[in-house]
């Protein structure tokens, strides 16, 4: 590649018009190649780059409304051991596919929080991070989706507020939505306490 080639593109030129999802297929075209090694970069790249971002897509749409288990800090073995093997990022993500499918394949939804737990831990030593259509990214950072722990606060906060207006019927529906979001509050004489179940 070379600038009086006429032959160089800039990132953020590759990412005008597009998703802000196709940051992360790009992230995941560079590290296609290991760092060693010179990156093939071309149209074919991007389309097996973006083919893996939609199976992570796919795997999070199967997994959607499960809560990763947060006792589950592993990432995949298979992943975690071609990064061991001097940042083999070509063979992390080859592993990467295989646990996507047996993702895929899984029938026993007892292991389904355990398998989303891996998906993240795993996603997160890759530094990818999935952002669907329809619902906020999952952020691998936090390990959490959408809500986030000032979220979880305020509606915490107008529960209690709620409860002192005597406003119950209120104060029950915003228990049983943070319940949706996986979250259980026990109100103490010190005030409400709340977890992540």
């Amino acid at each position: 590649m070379s600038k009086s080639l006429g032959n160089v593109t800039l990132v953020h030129d590759l990412l005008k018009g597009k998703p802000e999802s196709y940051g992360m297929v790009l992230r995941i075209a560079l590290l296609s190649a290991q760092y060693r090694k010179p990156l093939d970069w071309s149209e074919q790249s991007i389309h097996q780059a973006e083919k893996l971002y939609e199976k992570i897509g796919r795997a999070f749409e199967k997994l959607e409304g499960v809560y990763p288990d947060q006792e589950v800090k592993d990432v995949d073995e298979s992943v975690f051991a071609a990064m061991c093997d001097d940042l083999n990022t070509p063979l992390a993500f080859s592993k990467l596919n295989a646990l996507l499918s047996s993702i895929s394949s899984a029938d026993s939804k007892q292991m389904y929080p355990i398998l989303k737990a891996i998906l993240i831990n795993s996603l997160q030593v890759l530094g990818i991070e999935y952002m669907g259509a329809t619902q906020k990214a999952t952020s691998v950072f936090s390990g959490q989706e959408g809500d986030t722990d000032a979220e979880i606060e305020a509606l915490v906060s107008e529960r209690t507020k709620a409860k002192q207006n005597k406003d119950f019927a209120r104060a029950d529906a915003i228990r049983d939505e943070l319940q949706a979001l996986h979250v259980e509050v026990t109100d103490t004489p010190d005030g409400p306490v709340w977890r992540r179940m």
